[in-house]
């Protein structure tokens, strides 16, 4: 399907707080990188607005295969990557880069990109 789909980060494996949660963990970036799509493509699935009610951290470590992992993702400086209450999940600035308007831009975007490659090689002609 056509927005079957969400975005990998460019480097993701790179960014500081995998590597909090790899070394929370125990696991190495990649593993982590890994898991942490399988969490947010669940989210994507099952909400538009980030916030998945009466889900646990239990449920995220069973999405994640392992004990341990939506705690470290909870403890991620300078915030955390996922929020857990009485109520269940969320995942703060969830908009940003999942969701209908994120795979929108994304699309834009991209369609700009191709378009100004498009000019730049007609002009070299």
């Amino acid at each position: 399907m056509a927005g079957d789909f969400i975005r990998w980060q460019k480097n993701l494996q790179h960014k500081p707080e995998v590597g909090q949660i790899a070394r929370a963990t125990g696991l190495d970036v990649f593993s982590v990188s890994a898991r942490l799509m399988v969490i947010w493509c669940w989210a994507d699935e099952i909400t538009t607005n980030g916030v998945v009610e009466g889900a646990t951290r239990e449920q995220v470590d069973v999405l994640a295969m392992h004990t341990g992992f939506c705690a470290a993702m909870e403890a991620c400086r300078p915030h955390g990557w996922i929020m857990v209450d009485k109520d269940g999940v969320s995942f703060p600035n969830y908009d940003r880069h999942n969701g209908q308007c994120a795979k929108k831009r994304l699309a834009e975007a991209q369609r700009v990109r191709w378009w100004r490659e498009q000019q730049k090689m007609k002009r070299c002609m």
